[in-house]
């Protein structure tokens, strides 16, 4: 492959856009940004992870599962409330259930008195497949038995409590029965279907036959138990009704008796009642009233005589009587008649006198005609006078026997009708009686069993399948949550957006991690095609064209940390260079902890710091590497103050010195956050590079370091991501690496 090609590690061959020297970083390093894409990178770099969660908590749900004593539920299904027709048609006494399913009902079913018979009926006390322990597994209950012992005896051992009093004989078995109950009240689930009037009914048991037969039980015992309490109350309803039937009559007859004694001795017989009295007082006050009528026309009829006869009129009644009428026609004709006579014979015309002798007899007979009127009317006014009289006694002699009857009579009616309700409450008892007398004979429940509880198959719990899917589920939230929180608590560089965006430096790229068996110095002098040999080129490549005018020639290569691979990157770098036919030279800057010249193979002394205290020419600290044509300055005698020595002018004379004859020159620095060496030489660097172990360096020690070195005035070239396991980190990257495509690429002959 050519020398001045990129491999795939490297990020570009654009000249890197450096960020103006001096701090720029915040306290507060820049967060990854969120997407499905990254939250799929977590889940695939810690797949093994999550799989070995999900199995270790689905096994021990399998696990827990195994042990668990499986329970089977049998059910049973109830109709309540549905009332048969009575064979008379004759309404019950005793109130019986309504139509509709009250929440009663199934408190009746699972009452204590219906368990209890249960259980005396099925004689569950004896029954070692009845277990009153709910879902525990044996092993548990008796290990949970062996503790609560244990705790009883340590208390009574340190006095915490004092011995319980020895309990009577029948004690325990009520205890034992009380907890039989208890048990299986609380497998026995009760419940309405929808709005209908069926009771659904479940037992839930370790023994199939025994939830069958429980519930079974449960359903017919609740019934007997409705129609003993049902004929129970008849019986009852049946002797009060019977004793107050008795206590009726005996009331009836003393009521009867009652009412007639005061009839009697109030003289009311069934002939002359008040009633009667009413009515004859009311038609005399009728004839009275006609007769006060009359009387008031005679009165008149006299008075108009009697005024007639002062003025010598007459009255009506003369003048329409049929002799007055004639005998004042006879006058008319004599007067007539005299007139004539005298007119034509003369006043002693015998005729004349004769006719004036017929008109006196005539007057006479007229007047003696009306007086008999006048009388006649006279009479019959004094008559009606006393009619009238007659009819106000006999109305007011009625009226005060009345007064006395009425009195009696309000007492008497008030009796009668208490005698008369007695009579009605008598006869409705009565027949109530005679109803629930037979009724008693023919109880009818008033609830059946719709289908009965056949002996299940199959077991209700554990419900494996639901449960290891809900364990799974469950599993794989914790495997999620756990990877999650562990990302949450890493803070190793993985991706190269995510190191510019932490640091806001430049990335440059991955540098290959090798086998454990291959040591970096030698493998890119036995191996100079291989994926790491690339990734080292191309960050040859990558200073270059930094600035193409005018090539970076003195490097610095350092770190925040020790062990995060700069020396190694320093010394593949000038070995792979020199091989290109560069003149190259490693100065080893880490005076207190040097490391190059153990991989170069020469003598620590002298060297650099001989150098700079003018102990020794460079030629005598200028050493050739054996396996390249590289050159190495190994660190020399140990110096007190490294600091002042690179800050001197020795130092700068060395760098230009050097500069005129070699091509590269690279600085192996120590960590920054170690000593303060680094920076003294960050300022004489025309290129800094900056080494961050991949996953393993945290934003929190990079981030200070890369500060320490722009405050310098470092010029930073970018950053290297060393260590990178190229197997792994397609899942973890931010971009795209075509690793497999691309391995076969690398160590092809003639590339």
């Amino acid at each position: 492959m050519a020398q001045d090609s990129l491999s795939l590690f490297v990020r570009d061959q654009t000249p890197i856009q450096m960020v103006p020297r001096g701090p720029i970083l915040s306290d507060h390093m820049a967060e990854e940004e969120p997407g499905i894409r990254h939250l799929w990178r977590i889940l695939v770099r810690r797949r093994w992870l999550i799989i070995l969660t999900i199995l270790a908590l689905t096994g021990s749900a399998a696990g827990v599962i195994s042990t668990l004593t499986p329970r089977y539920t049998a059910a049973a299904l109830l109709m309540v409330g549905d009332q048969q027709p009575h064979m008379l048609d004759l309404q019950s006494v005793v109130t019986g259930v309504e139509a509709e399913i009250t929440e009663s009902e199934i408190q009746v079913i699972r009452s204590r008195r219906i368990a209890r018979m249960v259980i005396e009926k099925l004689n569950l006390l004896h029954d070692p497949n009845f277990m009153p322990v709910g879902h525990q597994p044996l092993w548990l209950s008796e290990a949970a038995r062996q503790v609560s012992q244990f705790w009883t005896r340590t208390e009574l051992w340190l006095g915490l409590s004092s011995p319980s009093a020895k309990r009577p004989a029948g004690l325990e078995s009520e205890i034992a029965l009380s907890h039989a109950v208890d048990s299986l009240i609380s497998h026995l689930a009760v419940t309405a279907k929808g709005r209908s009037r069926a009771v659904d009914v479940q037992f839930e048991s370790a023994s199939p036959q025994i939830a069958a037969a429980v519930t079974n039980a449960v359903a017919q015992t609740y019934i007997q138990d409705e129609l003993d309490t049902k004929m129970l109350a008849n019986v009852q309803a049946n002797q009060w009704l019977t004793a107050r039937v008795a206590d009726l009559r005996s009331q009836v007859i003393g009521t009867d008796r009652l009412v007639q004694q005061r009839k009697s001795d109030a003289g009311i017989t069934e002939g002359k009642q008040v009633d009667l009295i009413n009515e004859q007082i009311s038609s005399l006050s009728e004839q009275l009233i006609l007769a006060e009528a009359d009387e008031a026309q005679a009165d008149s009829k006299v008075g108009e005589a009697q005024h007639a006869s002062r003025i010598g009129t007459a009255i009506s009644d003369v003048a329409a009587s049929p002799v007055i009428q004639k005998l004042r026609g006879d006058q008319a004709e004599l007067h007539q008649k005299i007139a004539e006579v005298s007119q034509r014979m003369g006043e002693k015309n015998p005729v004349l006198m004769q006719l004036r002798a017929q008109l006196s007899a005539n007057t006479a007979a007229l007047n003696g005609e009306t007086s008999r009127i006048v009388s006649s009317l006279t009479n019959s006014a004094s008559t009606a006078h006393s009619r009238s009289e007659a009819l106000r006694r006999a109305l007011a002699t009625l009226k005060q026997e009345a007064g006395t009857t009425g009195a009696a009579d309000v007492e008497i009616n008030a009796q009668e009708r208490e005698a008369q309700a007695n009579h009605a409450l008598y006869d409705r008892l009565l027949s109530r009686a005679k109803e629930t007398s037979i009724e008693s004979g023919l109880p009818q429940p008033h609830a059946h069993i719709i289908s009965i509880a056949d002996i299940p198959v199959l077991p209700t719990f554990p419900n494996k399948p639901l449960i290891m899917a809900l364990s799974l589920i469950g599993a794989t939230l914790v495997a999620v949550l756990l990877v999650i929180g562990l990302e949450s608590i890493d803070q190793g560089f993985r991706d190269l957006n995510q190191v510019e965006a932490a640091l806001g430096v430049s990335a440059l790229g991955f540098i290959p991690t090798l086998r454990s068996d291959e040591l970096p110095e030698t493998h890119v002098l036995s191996r100079p095609f291989s994926a790491y040999s690339e990734a080292i080129r191309g960050i040859y490549t990558s200073l270059i064209l930094s600035d193409v005018d005018h090539p970076p020639k003195i490097v610095l290569i350092t770190s925040s940390l020790p062990g995060e691979g700069k020396s190694t990157t320093a010394i593949a770098l000038a070995r792979l260079v020199s091989r290109s036919g560069k003149k190259v030279v490693v100065i080893d800057s880490d005076l207190r902890n040097p490391r190059v010249h153990l991989e170069f193979g020469v003598p620590i002394k002298p060297g650099l710091a001989d150098y700079l205290a003018n102990r020794v020419s460079i030629e005598d600290v200028l050493l050739k590497d054996r396996e390249s044509d590289a050159f190495v300055l190994p660190p020399g005698t140990y110096a007190p103050n490294p600091t002042d020595m690179f800050s001197s002018d020795n130092m700068q004379r060395l760098l230009r010195a050097l500069s005129s004859t070699f091509d590269l020159i690279i600085l192996d620095s120590a960590p920054l956050l170690a000593v303060s060496d680094t920076r003294n030489l960050c300022r004489l660097a025309d290129k800094v590079l900056f080494v961050v172990r991949w996953q393993h360096t945290r934003k929190a020690a990079a981030a200070p370091a890369v500060r320490q070195v722009l405050a310098a005035g470092g010029n930073m070239a970018g950053i290297l991501l060393t260590m990178t396991d190229m197997k792994r980190l397609p899942n973890l990257a931010g971009s795209a690496y075509y690793q497999r495509q691309l391995s076969s690429y690398y160590e092809t002959p003639g590339a």
